[in-house]
């Protein structure tokens, strides 16, 4: 497909019918989307290989995903309502509701890891948290998505760990004024589109303190009905693209 065809596509994705302020829900613009979906075609691989959004949301990404010829994509979200959204919308993927930091430490490891993260405005350290788990799950990269202002502290905090971090571009998100408490119109952020490339990265041992506990669900269940199986970690049959 086309990148216009690609973000026409990704247009359709609705938005949280009731946003959550807790988990800062708020939709991936289909042209960042549209970014990643190209991003991850371009991988060698892709068309073997097995892809993980974390955070899911009604979706946006597990579709970029499906887009961009993934074997197998698999969205994760501890919101029911968004859960059900994101089951309407790409009926092509599994979904597990789940706690995102939870349910990496059970999951079978996947050959890429997705994810557009909440900023870490309500829950202090949360997006450091789902970065942490995202590369702990990658057998070959995670591409994820974070606030232009956190660039340098996310190069130096994983670097140790021999992940190749590298921001792609830096895009504007606009934040829609989906919650009671926003005073003013949409608002931009500018963001960064990360590829941490994890093929000689050794497991992420940081202690990260997310300030408010996030909710643990137990439930993993699979959009078509079968029970998730969390294997023993393994390595991937992806190679990916070196860069």
């Amino acid at each position: 497909m086309r990148a216009w065809e690609i973000e026409q596509r990704l247009q359709d994705v609705p938005d949280f019918s009731t946003p959550k302020a807790q988990y800062e829900q708020y939709i991936t613009p289909p042209h960042l989307a549209s970014q990643l979906t190209q991003l991850l075609g371009n991988e060698e691989c892709i068309e073997d290989a097995s892809v993980c959004d974390l955070g899911c949301g009604t979706g946006m990404l597990t579709l970029a995903a499906t887009l961009a010829g993934a074997a197998h994509v698999v969205g994760v979200d501890v919101d029911d309502e968004a859960l059900r959204q994101a089951r309407e919308n790409v009926a092509a993927a599994d979904f597990v509701r789940a706690d995102v930091v939870e349910f990496g430490a059970m999951a079978k490891r996947f050959d890429f890891v997705v994810t557009n993260p909440p900023f870490g405005t309500k829950r202090r350290g949360v997006d450091m948290a789902f970065l942490k788990t995202a590369i702990n799950m990658a057998n070959v990269a995670v591409l994820s998505m974070h606030k232009s202002s956190t660039r340098e502290f996310i190069r130096k905090r994983f670097v140790k760990y021999g992940v190749v971090a590298e921001p792609i571009a830096q895009l504007r998100f606009q934040l829609g004024n989906n919650y009671r408490f926003h005073r003013a119109g949409d608002m931009d952020v500018d963001v960064d589109l990360w590829r941490f490339d994890v093929v000689h990265a050794t497991h992420v041992q940081d202690e990260i303190r997310v300030e408010r506990p996030v909710e643990v669900v137990g439930d993993f269940e699979l959009n078509s009905g079968r029970r998730a199986r969390f294997g023993k970690r393994g390595r991937g049959r992806g190679r990916g693209r070196r860069r």
